[in-house]
């Protein structure tokens, strides 16, 4: 991971984004997810990011 995102991005987005990318290189196509299905996984993800980022103080 880029040191300059480490401590910035939630690792459960991370996890998440890292799942869709993986699937996305799947040697067959037919295993590979629908672009609805990649747009859906990645709304999800930044839906964790944004959800954890609420959850954090915020620096003044």
């Amino acid at each position: 991971m880029d040191p300059n995102l480490r401590g910035r991005i939630a690792p459960e987005c991370v996890k998440k984004f890292t799942e869709i990318a993986m699937s996305c290189l799947q040697d067959e196509g037919a295993l590979r997810p629908s672009m609805n299905d990649v747009v859906w996984g990645l709304e999800f993800a930044l839906q964790l990011q944004e959800n954890a980022e609420g959850m954090t103080p915020k620096a003044a």
